[in-house]
């Protein structure tokens, strides 16, 4: 109403509003108002919570309802954090939602043409493992029986060839089974938790003996 009207004050109270409200649980009912009234900042800021809380965002009752359109994006999107077999346990109940609301039914062939060639081609199938292939996305019946047969040879790392599918992770993902963990000490006293209340550096110096995307430092300090 404040954009109909041009009460431009207004407008921007309504968008600083969603903006400090903005969460994992509503992103999807605000990114397409958003974008819709070329809120760019609100935009932006809606990308940021889909990237950094992924999981969450993909599960919550608004994604279900999103427009293809936003959903091709989503699948496409790089940034995402998120494991690509839970990404596509989100896309196939989109679809499967999609299929009651045409009144449907909701078979493998039909997801298929209601998700679309090209949005199917974006999955990355050749990053999940055998068995989340095998219990999750054989079971959806979306994909063909010439796919499925291209997906076990490059899973079961006999001689690779293309497959037609993205091969590599999501850069905004950092799979959870290669976290390493280190602690600097194995038990703290009081007499070494004092040293850090002292005006002195200290430093922990990092290297890894193969490439890595990037390196995350978490520091938690327990007494």
């Amino acid at each position: 109403m404040a954009k109909k009207y041009m009460v431009p004050s207004l407008a921007e109270k309504c968008t600083q509003y969603l903006q400090d409200n903005l969460d994992p649980s509503n992103v999807f009912s605000i990114l397409p108002s958003a974008q819709k009234y070329e809120e760019i900042k609100l935009v932006d800021r809606s990308w940021k919570v889909i990237d950094e809380e992924t999981e969450e965002a993909v599960k919550c009752d608004r994604f279900w309802t999103i427009e293809r359109s936003l959903l091709e994006v989503v699948v496409e999107r790089d940034t995402l954090t998120i494991k690509e077999i839970e990404l596509f346990k989100a896309v196939d109940l989109w679809a499967t939602k999609e299929c009651e609301r045409q009144g449907l039914a909701a078979d493998g062939a039909i997801k298929r043409k209601i998700l679309g060639e090209d949005l199917i081609k974006r999955i990355r199938f050749p990053t999940v493992k055998q068995e989340d292939f095998a219990s999750v996305v054989l079971d959806s019946e979306i994909l063909t029986p010439k796919e499925i047969v291209s997906l076990v040879k490059y899973l079961s790392s006999l001689p690779r060839s293309p497959v037609g599918f993205p091969e590599t992770n999501k850069c905004g993902f950092a799979c959870v089974d290669d976290i390493q963990r280190c602690c600097r000490f194995t038990s703290l006293s009081d007499s070494l938790c004092r040293v850090y209340y002292d005006p002195v550096h200290d430093v922990i110096n990092f290297s890894v003996d193969k490439d890595c995307a990037y390196l995350v430092v978490r520091i938690t300090l327990t007494r």
